[in-house]
C-alpha cells in the first residue's frame, strides 16, 4: 500500500525521486479480523519513529495522504507465505523496530519504509532484487531504496488507487 503524504518528509522523498508518485509504503496484513497497514514511519522528532500497524483508513486519511495505490505481487503469495509475511510484520510492530532516520541500508536494527517491505518479502523467501540508488542529501551520500523502486518493480502489479477510478478504501476492500 503506497501513499503520497502531506508531511515535510513526504515532500523530501518526492523531491529525491522526481519520477515517483508516492512518498511512503507499507504492507497490508490481517490481524484479529482487522486489515492493517504495517509501516516504518518517523516520529514527531524524525529519529523517534518505529514500525507501527494502523487501520487502512487511518493510513490513508486525507489529512495524511493526497494519493494512494494498492499493488500486489504478480505472483500471489500462497497461504504459508502470507502467514510468514504477517508474522514478520507483526513481530516488528511488537518489538517497535526503530525507524532508520539515517537511511542506512546496512543497519538491520533500524528500518525505513522501503527497507521494511523488502525485509518482509525476504521472510517469505522472495528476494525483490531491488537495486539501491546512490543519493546525496545535505552533503552525505546514502544508498537508498525509494517507494517508486518497489512500485515500478516487475514483481508487482497495480490494483487500484486514488486519484483514479477508486475512492479511499476502508476494510471493505478485498485485500
Amino acid at each position: 500500500m503506497f501513499r503520497r503524504g502531506r508531511s515535510m518528509v513526504s515532500r523530501l522523498v518526492l523531491w529525491a525521486d522526481s519520477e515517483g508518485e508516492y512518498s511512503h509504503v507499507g504492507v497490508i496484513v490481517r490481524h484479529e479480523g482487522e486489515v492493517l497497514v504495517v509501516h516504518a514511519e518517523p516520529g514527531e522528532r524524525f529519529e523517534d519513529g518505529y514500525v507501527r500497524a494502523e487501520p487502512v483508513d487511518s493510513f490513508l486519511a486525507p489529512v495524511r495522504a493526497t494519493a494512494w495505490a494498492l499493488y500486489r505481487p504478480v505472483e500471489e503469495l500462497d497461504s504459508a507465505e502470507t502467514a510468514l509475511l504477517g508474522e514478520a510484520a507483526l513481530r516488528h510492530v511488537r518489538e517497535r523496530t526503530p525507524f532508520d532516520a539515517a537511511l542506512d541500508t546496512r543497519d538491520s536494527g533500524r528500518l525505513y519504509c522501503t527497507e521494511l517491505v523488502i525485509e518482509l518479502y525476504r521472510a517469505t523467501s522472495r528476494d525483490l532484487a531491488i537495486p539501491v540508488r546512490r543519493f546525496e542529501f545535505l552533503g552525505q551520500f546514502r544508498e537508498v531504496v525509494l517507494p517508486a523502486d518497489i512500485a515500478q518493480n516487475r514483481l508487482f502489479r497495480y490494483v487500484m488507487g486514488f486519484p483514479g477510478q477508486d475512492s479511499v478504501p476502508g476494510t471493505e476492500v478485498a485485500f
